[in-house]
């Protein structure tokens, strides 16, 4: 497997499984017990950011909805697995703008437990429009709905595949992107350029980080 992927996306997949077997165990009382599952030592750290000309392919060619997640993480910063669980009530969208530009706010209440996840993110000119245009089109709750199912929520598979279709694209079209670009490394852009003007617990509040250690790589 990690001749397909790298370490950082296997070890997310054993957090999630080592989460559903606790569940299971604690909750749901249909085990005995939890199995240890280890992770893979020395997990690579990502320093890939996106500049302007990277980060404009990347839009150019990305299919839906994998543009607006895109575009979604690079201008708030929120996460894969929050973005899949946001609702419609979490998007709450001003008239006009506030003195810094900012349309409204984005609650982030639902995806991760941690109670850390749990915070208020703004919405930018550009995130607003994306988030509109989610909003209508989907029948469902949620933000993200399926491509031709709005009135289902969007499945994780969707946009790993049209990642997958969108490096296979930009490499036909013999347009280096980095093998690192992804919409974990537009929320990592993000934070980065965040980074240089916000103070560090401001800055782990809006990454949602458990600790301040992690916030202090950016």
């Amino acid at each position: 497997a990690l001749g397909r992927v790298g370490k950082t996306t296997v070890n997310r997949y054993l957090a999630t499984l080592r989460k559903a077997l606790r569940y299971a165990w604690r909750k749901l009382k249909i085990i005995d017990r939890a199995p240890v599952i280890e992770q893979y030592p020395n997990e690579r750290q990502v320093e890939y950011v996106f500049d302007t000309k990277d980060y404009q392919q990347w839009i150019e060619n990305a299919e839906e909805p994998l543009r607006s997640a895109s575009i979604l993480a690079r201008n708030s910063g929120i996460t894969r697995v929050e973005m899949l669980n946001l609702e419609k009530d979490c998007v709450l969208i001003r008239r006009r703008p506030d003195e810094d530009g900012n349309w409204g706010d984005l609650v982030i209440k639902r995806g991760l437990k941690r109670r850390a996840r749990k915070r208020v993110l703004k919405i930018n000119a550009e995130a607003k429009e994306v988030l509109e245009r989610l909003v209508t089109e989907s029948t469902c709750r949620h933000v993200f709905s399926q491509p031709r199912h709005p009135d289902r929520k969007l499945e994780p598979w969707v946009l790993e595949s049209e990642m997958g279709r969108l490096r296979e694209k930009l490499a036909r079209d013999k347009i280096k992107i980095d093998s690192d670009a992804g919409l974990h490394t537009l929320r990592h852009t993000f934070l980065t350029e965040a980074g240089e003007y916000t103070d560090a617990f401001t800055l782990q509040y809006i990454a949602g980080h458990d600790t301040i250690k992690t916030t202090m790589r950016y």
